[in-house]
């Protein structure tokens, strides 16, 4: 329970420090090549934008297919890829979910500069991670197009 608490008051901590902007639409393809409109609050850097607000991660969630269900007291991560992005979603509660949309064109640099208060170690491992499964699939795209 302790560490339950421990994870939901950090995330939160963290959260409530960001500054939204006017909301952000992205249009992007699911898996099944049919457009949708992903909600984001935030741009970190260059291809990296955030979604804290509950209502959009759940709007998110379900027009691209991303179960939020988790096992209780545990933090859930799901990384979904789309055709040249993805959407990492971090569940701590069913109060405290967000979302980070990676495309790309990932500025890599300027993530790595991205203060930990704002944005920590873990989490851009998983920006990372999402970033490579990216890059992986365009690889993946051009080389059976010239097969």
């Amino acid at each position: 329970m302790l560490n339950k608490f421990k994870h939901s008051l950090f995330f939160c901590l963290i959260l409530y420090s960001y500054k939204t902007e006017p909301m952000l639409e992205l249009k992007i393809k699911d898996e099944n090549k049919k457009e949708g409109t992903y909600k984001a609050d935030k741009n970190i850097v260059d291809g990296l934008f955030l979604t804290v607000d509950n209502n959009k991660v759940i709007e998110n969630s379900e027009t691209f297919n991303i179960d939020l269900a988790q096992e209780d007291g545990k933090v859930k991560t799901i990384l979904k890829a789309l055709d040249k992005v993805a959407i990492v979603t971090i569940v701590v509660n069913p109060k405290t979910q967000f979302q980070y949309f990676v495309g790309g064109d990932l500025n890599l640099k300027a993530l790595i500069k991205v203060d930990e208060k704002e944005m920590p170690n873990n989490i851009k491992e998983v920006v990372l991670k999402a970033y490579h499964v990216i890059q992986k699939s365009s690889l993946v795209s051009k080389i059976k197009e010239k097969v």
